[in-house]
C-alpha cells in the first residue's frame, strides 16, 4: 500500500511539473545576459506566466555594505515597459544590507511580458545614474556567450604580411578606423570610446552598429576600446599608413555579469598590423621568459647597484638565448625579442616599483615599505644596462613604449630615442603653454615640432579666456612626502585628499562643514592647463598641481590604480587610503569615524 501511494504521489508531482512546463508557464534557469552594466547583480531564474513575470536575482557586494534597487525599475520588450507589481526579499528604494557571505537573493514580479518574447531587458529606473541594467536576457537557451562571431571579409584594408613586422612609419597622417559591432542590436549600446596616450574619441554607433573615425597618430600606439557603460573590448596596435577595420563583440557586455577572470576575445583588428596584433594577443612566450629570468632579480631589494646591473643583464642574456632556441616565425621572434629589450629597459628604469611588485607577488599581497629598498641605481648604472640593447629600436613603439614612459632621457645613443625624448619634454611644456623655440629642435621630425607649436599656441589662446583658480604653493619637500606636508598645514583637522584629473568624476562631500573637514585636491600636469583650470575652478577646498614626475612617486607610494583616488587624514595626521573609498557611502563613513 505504501509503495502504491508513493508511486501515485510521484506521478502526481510529475503531472504537475508537466503542467508547469508544457502549459502557458515556463521557467528559464540562469539565462545568459547579452550585455550588463554591472557584475553586482545576477539573474538566477525567470518564471514566465500569463499573470506575471518573476525574476529571481542575487546581489553581490562587500559584506556590511548596501545596494538599492530603484522602485521604478522595469522590464522592456521591443520598446514596451513592464512595471513592478510585487517584490520579495527587499523593499524597493531602500538599502539592501549585504550579509557576511556578500550575497543576497530576492525576487521581483513584473507585469507579464509577451509569451513569444525571445529576450528582455531589465532597466533599473528611469533616472538612475549608472544603474544596474541588464540587456538581452535570453529566454531561448540558444545564446552562447563563448561562441566566436563570424568576422566578415575585409578586402578593403591593407593586407598584412604574415611573416614580417611592418616597417614603422613616423608621420602625422591620420589613421582611418571603422568600428563594426557584432552580436549587436539597436538599443544595446549607443557608443564606443577609443583612447590612447594622446587622445580620447567617443563615437556614436549608427543603426547598423558601425562608426568611423580618424585617429591622430604620429607613430605606432596601442588603442583601447570600451563603451561608456564600463565594458572593455580590448585593444589593438595601429600606426600611420594603416587603414583598420575593428570588429567588436557586444557579448563583452556579458563578461561583467558572469564575473569571468579570463574573458574571451572580443576584438579583432584588420589591416596592416593585423598579424602583429595576433602575435601580441597570443604571445605567452615573453611572459614565461620574464617570470623565469627577470622576476628573480627583484627578490633582493637590498643588493648593491653593481650587483643588480650584473644580475639583470645576465637574466636578459639567458632569456635571449632561450628565445633563440624556439621555433618561431620571423615576426614572432622579432616581437618577442623587442619585448625582452623593452622589459630590460623599463624594469631597470622603474626598479623600485619592480622590487615592490615582486615582493607583493611573493608575499601574498603584503606591501613592501618603499624605504626598505636599499638598492640605488646611478645614471651610470642605467647607462651600462641600456648599452645592452637599442633603446631607439622603432619596433618598441609597437609595444606601447611611448605610453609606458620609455622616452624620458634615462637612455640615449640613438637619434630616434633622443628625438622622442625631446618631443616628450616639448609636448609637456606645450600642454602648459610654456614652450620655447629651443624645445622644438627635433631633427628629422618636423611634424612633431609643428604639433607642439600648434598646441602651445592653442593653449595660450584658451588661457586668456579662462579664470585661473587659486593654486596653492607646494611644500618644499620630496615628492613622496608632499601629502604629509600638506596635511601638516591643517593641524587638528580631518583632511580629505583627492587625486584627480579633468576626466575623473570627483566626489566632494557636502555633508560636512568646511571647519570640520578640509578638502585638498591634487592633480598633475599631464592634461592641458586650460582643462585643469576649468575643472579646478569648480572645486571646493585647496588646489595643488604637481609635476608628472612627482605624481609618479605619489602613485607608487599610495598604490594609486586609477583616478579619482582618496586619502583621509585624521586629526593626528594618520592616513587611510585605498580604492574602497571610491564608494561614496564608505567614504562618508570613514570620514565620520575620524571626526
Amino acid at each position: 500500500m505504501t509503495h502504491r501511494l508513493l508511486i501515485l504521489l510521484i506521478a502526481a508531482i510529475c503531472g504537475l511539473w508537466g503542467c508547469a512546463t508544457d502549459g502557458s508557464d515556463s521557467v528559464v534557469e540562469r539565462p545568459v545576459v547579452r550585455y550588463a552594466t554591472t557584475n553586482m547583480l545576477t539573474i538566477d531564474r525567470v518564471e514566465l506566466s500569463d499573470t506575471a513575470t518573476v525574476v529571481r536575482f542575487t546581489a553581490h557586494f562587500r559584506p556590511g555594505w548596501w545596494v538599492k534597487i530603484a522602485p521604478d525599475s522595469y522590464l522592456r520588450v521591443d520598446g514596451k515597459e513592464y512595471t513592478i507589481t510585487d517584490t520579495c526579499g527587499f523593499c524597493p528604494g531602500q538599502p539592501i544590507i549585504m550579509p557576511d557571505n556578500g550575497a543576497h537573493s530576492f525576487s521581483i514580479s513584473f507585469e507579464p511580458i509577451p509569451a513569444d518574447a525571445s529576450s528582455f531587458d531589465f532597466i533599473e529606473g528611469h533616472e538612475t545614474y549608472d544603474g544596474f541594467d541588464l540587456f538581452g536576457i535570453d529566454l531561448t537557451g540558444r545564446l552562447d556567450p563563448f561562441a566566436v562571431p563570424v568576422i566578415p571579409d575585409t578586402a578593403t584594408v591593407p593586407e598584412a604580411d604574415a611573416h614580417r613586422t611592418p616597417r614603422i612609419q613616423l608621420d602625422d597622417a591620420a589613421v582611418p578606423v571603422k568600428i563594426q559591432m557584432l552580436n549587436w542590436t539597436p538599443g544595446l549600446m549607443d557608443n564606443v570610446m577609443l583612447s590612447a596616450s594622446d587622445f580620447e574619441i567617443c563615437l556614436r554607433l549608427d543603426s547598423t552598429g558601425a562608426a568611423q573615425a580618424e585617429l591622430p597618430l604620429d607613430f605606432p600606439q596601442r588603442v583601447h576600446v570600451n563603451s561608456l557603460r564600463n565594458v572593455y573590448y580590448g585593444s589593438f596596435v595601429t600606426a600611420p599608413g594603416d587603414t583598420a577595420i575593428v570588429y567588436l563583440d557586444a557579448m563583452a557586455g556579458s563578461d561583467r555579469a558572469r564575473g569571468l577572470a579570463i574573458v574571451p576575445k572580443r576584438l579583432w583588428a584588420k589591416g596592416l598590423y593585423e598579424k602583429v596584433n595576433e602575435c601580441l594577443d597570443d604571445d605567452t612566450i615573453f611572459d614565461n621568459l620574464h617570470r623565469r629570468f627577470f622576476a628573480p632579480v627583484f627578490k633582493d631589494y637590498q643588493q648593491p647597484g653593481e650587483k643588480f646591473v650584473e644580475a639583470i643583464t645576465d637574466a636578459y642574456r639567458k632569456a635571449y638565448r632561450q628565445l633563440a632556441s624556439y621555433n618561431l616565425s620571423p615576426m614572432q621572434a622579432d616581437l618577442a625579442a623587442a619585448r625582452l629589450d623593452l622589459a630590460l629597459l623599463l624594469d631597470a628604469k622603474d626598479y623600485r616599483e619592480m622590487f615592490a611588485i615582486e615582493y607583493e607577488n611573493s608575499h601574498f599581497g603584503r606591501q613592501l615599505p618603499l624605504d626598505s629598498i636599499k638598492t640605488t641605481l646611478s645614471r651610470e648604472h642605467l647607462a651600462d644596462i641600456g648599452a645592452s640593447v637599442d633603446a631607439g629600436n622603432p619596433t618598441l613603439l609597437l609595444l606601447d613604449s611611448w605610453k609606458r614612459g620609455l622616452y624620458d632621457g634615462t637612455y640615449s645613443g640613438s637619434e630616434l630615442y633622443d628625438n622622442l625624448t625631446a618631443y616628450a619634454k616639448a609636448i609637456k611644456k606645450a600642454r602648459q603653454g610654456t614652450l620655447s623655440s629651443d624645445d622644438t629642435q627635433l631633427p628629422g621630425m618636423p611634424h612633431l615640432a609643428k604639433k607642439c607649436k600648434q598646441l602651445n599656441d592653442n593653449i595660450i589662446t584658451r588661457l586668456k579666456d579662462i579664470r585661473k583658480p587659486a593654486i596653492e604653493r607646494l611644500p618644499d619637500t620630496k615628492a613622496e612626502s608632499i601629502v604629509e606636508a600638506i596635511v601638516a598645514r591643517h593641524p587638528g583637522k580631518v583632511v580629505l585628499v583627492a587625486f584627480w584629473n579633468p576626466m575623473s568624476y570627483l566626489f566632494q562631500p557636502k555633508e560636512f562643514n568646511e571647519s570640520d573637514v578640509v578638502l585638498v585636491n591634487i592633480t598633475d600636469t599631464s592634461c592641458p592647463l586650460p582643462e585643469i583650470y576649468s575643472y579646478a575652478a569648480c572645486l571646493k577646498g585647496y588646489n595643488y598641481i604637481v609635476s608628472e614626475e612627482q605624481a609618479l612617486e605619489l602613485w607608487r607610494k599610495y598604490r594609486i590604480d586609477t583616478l579619482p583616488y582618496y586619502i583621509i587624514a585624521d586629526r593626528r595626521g594618520e592616513l587611510y587610503f585605498g580604492p574602497d573609498l571610491r564608494n561614496y557611502s564608505w567614504l562618508l563613513s570613514k570620514i565620520e569615524e575620524r571626526l
